[in-house]
């Protein structure tokens, strides 16, 4: 989620959210990030490949009623519900689990994949990972960096792969920044990976242009 300025420069997503929060309209800009993301992701994700979509539990005070365009947008575009994976936007401040729980459940009764962000940061990951049972658990990027260069941190994070896996569940290295964190993740068993050593956050336009050239030459 980005937004320019009458200057011409960016809004960071920090600052649109609490531009938003202070004017409520924070349940509108939710609802819109996750409908134009979708949008833009029908014409630039390859098929098969998995959507993850950011979403702010305090902007959803009823699920069935606050996701239902969400719900329509999916159908009209055609898309699977099971290559779309939403995720909590990792500026949330759970504070309500029931409630968060209640949504991830009303995702999944519809057939869309969950996903817990941040996981190992503070004390309550475990809590969460036990009540809430996501489809994919992201490894906090401060932990991934740490384990790069400390042997606890590694141990911490063989545990946590073990017990997502025990789970049934997918983990995933956020921050991956050098082949060095990249290859660590893959020998402790890290499923997916995301960061800027793999791609860096662009335009639709340029996603599409480098989706373009992965494709296979025609005759």
């Amino acid at each position: 989620m980005r937004a320019d300025n009458f200057e011409g420069g960016s809004i960071s997503p920090a600052q649109l959210l609490e531009w938003a929060r202070a004017e409520n309209l924070l349940s509108m800009l939710d609802r819109v990030c996750r409908e134009t993301h979708l949008r833009n992701a029908a014409h630039s994700v390859p098929a098969g490949k998995k959507i993850l979509i950011n979403f702010m539990p305090t902007a959803i005070y009823e699920p069935a009623f606050c996701l239902r365009s969400t719900l329509r947008v999916v159908d009209k575009l055609q898309l699977e519900p099971s290559d779309v994976i939403f995720e909590v936007v990792e500026s949330e401040e759970v504070k309500d689990q029931e409630h968060l729980r209640k949504i991830l459940e009303f995702y999944r009764d519809a057939g869309f994949m969950t996903a817990l962000d941040d996981f190992g940061q503070g004390s309550s990951g475990l809590g969460m990972l036990a009540s809430l049972n996501p489809d994919l658990v992201k490894l906090d990027r401060g932990l991934v960096a740490q384990a790069a260069h400390s042997k606890s941190h590694t141990a911490v994070v063989r545990g946590l792969v073990q017990i997502a896996h025990d789970c049934d569940q997918l983990i995933l290295a956020e921050g991956i920044e050098t082949e060095q964190e990249l290859k660590l993740m893959r020998d402790l068993g890290v499923d997916l990976f995301q960061g800027f050593n793999l791609a860096r956050p662009g335009t639709l336009a340029t996603r599409q242009y480098v989706n373009s050239q992965q494709q296979p030459a025609s005759c």
